[in-house]
């Protein structure tokens, strides 16, 4: 059942990431009663807001921050994106969704993919049977930076950093930490 997974990762993440916390789990109909984190996620708030680069900044930080709290909880989310983060006016985000999440090094895969993506946001290897490492999370948090960053109108430059994390060998991906040493 994966809202019964979902509910129980939820419950080990104890509100790391800003995850909502599980309050109910109910059988019939098969659903659970978590806590509330907000209306707006980064999407939304990327295309509505008006944005300054300090804010820009802070937010991308705050994502890398919030994704390495649930990777110190053992779990991976596995499909991050701006749909699933969760921002709200003072820069704070919230990672939520955790319905493909799974503990690291569990074996993952996107099933029926056939070896090849098609979300742009899911690292290359999620498509192949494989143990999970923060990797697969470090590319999908490169391509929510990516699109930050095309927000951004006085950085210096961009940093190179996004693209490593966007690296197709996972091996050759930087740490979060590394990431947000070079933001």
């Amino acid at each position: 059942m994966k809202f019964d997974k979902e509910f129980q990762i939820l419950g080990l993440l104890n509100g790391a990431g800003g995850a909502p916390l599980p309050l109910s789990f109910i059988e019939n109909p098969l659903s659970f009663i978590m806590t509330y984190k907000g209306p707006i996620t980064l999407h939304d708030a990327l295309h509505d807001w008006t944005w300054r680069d300090e804010d820009i900044l802070e937010i991308c930080l705050n994502v890398c921050r919030r994704v390495t709290e649930v990777h110190r909880k053992g779990i991976a989310h596995n499909d991050l994106k701006k749909d699933n983060v969760i921002v709200t006016p003072d820069n704070d985000v919230s990672i939520i969704d955790y319905g493909n999440g799974a503990r690291l090094g569990d074996c993952f895969c996107y099933a029926g993919s056939g070896g090849s993506g098609g979300c742009r946001w899911i690292a290359p290897e999620m498509y192949e049977r494989h143990p999970l490492t923060v990797k697969s999370d470090v590319y999908s948090v490169g391509v929510i930076l990516f699109d930050m960053y095309q927000r951004a109108k006085s950085f210096p430059e961009y940093p190179r950093v996004i693209d490593e994390a966007l690296h197709e060998d996972p091996d050759r991906r930087p740490s979060l930490e590394t990431v947000m040493q070079y933001l």
